[in-house]
């Protein structure tokens, strides 16, 4: 029998490489008050100074161009494409007046596509109505990624959200391949593989949204919605922690410390 005792690993501490922020699906209308969760996102974007911001799809509402409220007159009244989209130009420029030197990357969603699928109809509008030019992203030095695209940071893929079933993160994470983070469905899921070659985990989370979590096109029936964004920090060599914060009544809290709505 051996007497042999192990010393347990030094393990040391050091800061992170860089932090980002990933804002999902915030949905923003102008006749509709910023919901809570947005205007929490954003002040801690305001404290932490991310280096890295992922706008990640769905920022605008464009309710004015929904194919399935067209016909519907009552509630199309008020809405104005152009009302929207200065509203969009207005908290982007929140974002970079609070982080001036930050990467900020803007995700085409399925809402901001309901652009390109109006103009199938109304080609007369083309040339005289683009997402990406009127929400001014070159002036505020903010990268588009066109819709149903990935970009991929260190070894996390970001991207708006492929899939709304039941186990989408799991579809979603079969149809990229790696490790990845995205929106869309409102919803927060996690699912985890590791292949028997792989010897890091692959990761594919999905995160909740930053507008209502009882819409109004639901009609009353009930959701699993939950109001959340994303804080990612990036160890060397691209590796990553991922930290999903949950807004409940009006609160977050991150790095020990709480932002409440007053």
């Amino acid at each position: 029998m051996s007497n042999a005792v192990f010393a347990p690993p030094t393990i040391t501490t050091t800061g992170v490489d860089q932090i980002l922020v990933a804002l999902f699906d915030a949905h923003l209308e102008p006749q509709v008050q910023n919901h809570p969760s947005f205007e929490i996102a954003m002040r801690m974007v305001e404290d932490l100074k991310p280096s890295i911001i992922v706008v990640g799809g769905d920022w605008l509402e464009l309710g004015s161009l929904s194919a399935w409220d067209q016909k519907k007159r009552y509630l199309m009244e008020g809405r104005r494409y152009d009302r929207e989209i200065k509203q969009g130009v207005a908290e982007l420029q929140r974002l970079r007046d609070y982080c001036p030197n930050a990467r900020i990357i803007f995700f085409e969603g399925n809402h901001e596509y309901r652009l390109p699928r109006y103009l199938e109809e109304n080609s007369e509008m083309v040339g005289k109505l683009d997402v990406k030019r009127d929400l001014e992203l070159d002036d505020l030095g903010v990268e588009w990624v066109p819709f149903n695209q990935v970009v991929k940071i260190g070894k996390l893929s970001y991207l708006h959200g492929l899939f709304y079933n039941i186990y989408y993160a799991r579809s979603t994470l079969q149809s990229i391949g790696e490790s990845c983070l995205f929106g869309h469905a409102h919803k927060s899921q996690t699912y985890v593989q590791r292949l028997h070659n792989d010897k890091t985990p692959n990761i594919a989370q999905g995160i909740g949204c930053l507008c209502s979590v009882d819409p109004q096109w639901k009609r009353g029936l009930p959701t699993n919605f939950v109001n959340s964004f994303a804080i990612v920090e990036y160890r060397p060599g691209g590796y990553f922690n991922t930290h999903e914060i949950f807004v409940v009544n009006g609160q977050a809290s991150y790095g020990g410390e709480t932002w409440s709505v007053q």
